[in-house]
């Protein structure tokens, strides 16, 4: 499930729903290699700057450092 409602992931988790929010989705794309990690922190960035709250400034917080 994608959401980034706290409320709605928390009951999908007690249900043993496997759940992903927007942070997820870009970390995933650029784990695939849909993304670059330049535009996957590009996004989060134009993200925050409409509105968009992130506890991450960069997705390497979230990344390991082998992550392309």
């Amino acid at each position: 499930m994608l959401s980034d409602d706290y409320d709605a992931r928390k009951k999908a988790r007690l249900l043993g729903v496997k759940v992903s929010g927007t942070i997820g989705v870009l970390v995933l794309g650029v784990k695939k290699g849909i993304l670059t990690l330049k535009e996957g922190n590009e996004l989060l960035e134009k993200m925050i700057e409409k509105g968009f709250y992130s506890p991450l400034k960069r997705l390497e917080e979230v990344m390991p450092a082998s992550s392309p």
